[in-house]
């Protein structure tokens, strides 16, 4: 699928792993799927092919689940070969600065949907305790869990107000800055 959107001419390719990723681009990000490619399990492959193909851009969206284990350096992230969501949530949480109940409970976590209940929980505690804004401490990596947690993040329009990533020495593209209205 790479090649025949790279065969029309585009530099930049939009991919999922699935369905979700798919629907998710063109119903809540709004998103033109024109140049859109599927990659199944196969992340890491296509990556290296568009690489390859000469692509300017690739953009990767999908569930939690699926970027959580491609932000802990799984490149297939088929469940027979991969997984490692919750202890990638958790260190990343842990990094930020969460406390060691919350570590148990994510790390107690048995989907990353769940996981995203915690988070979801922290940013109303934070909000309810008047906090102006937070830190969520995704990594750098590929950049896939920081892209989950801003599509998070853009579904909660209640209570925060904007999202960046953090500045040169806060901790850069590998930390989200979250205020609150």
């Amino acid at each position: 699928e790479l090649s025949m959107v790279r065969s029309r001419g585009a530099a930049h390719v939009l991919v999922t792993p699935g369905n979700y990723g798919e629907d998710f681009s063109r119903d809540v990000l709004g998103l033109s799927l024109k140049n859109w490619a599927l990659c199944s399990n196969y992340v890491g492959d296509a990556i290296d092919w568009a690489v390859n193909l000469g692509f300017e851009s690739f953009l990767l969206v999908g569930h939690l689940g699926k970027l959580a284990k491609v932000a802990g350096g799984a490149m297939n992230t088929h469940s027979r070969a991969a997984d490692g969501r919750r202890e990638t949530l958790t260190a990343h949480a842990a990094l930020a600065g969460a406390g060691r109940d919350l570590c148990r409970r994510l790390f107690g976590c048995l989907t990353t949907d769940e996981a995203v209940a915690q988070l979801d929980k922290y940013l109303d505690d934070a909000y309810l305790s008047h906090l102006k804004s937070v830190r969520v401490v995704h990594g750098k990596g590929t950049g896939a869990l920081r892209n989950a947690v801003h599509q998070y993040l853009r579904r909660q329009k209640k209570i925060v107000d904007e999202f960046h990533l953090a500045e040169f020495g806060e901790g850069d593209a590998g930390v989200t800055i979250v205020t609150f209205k």
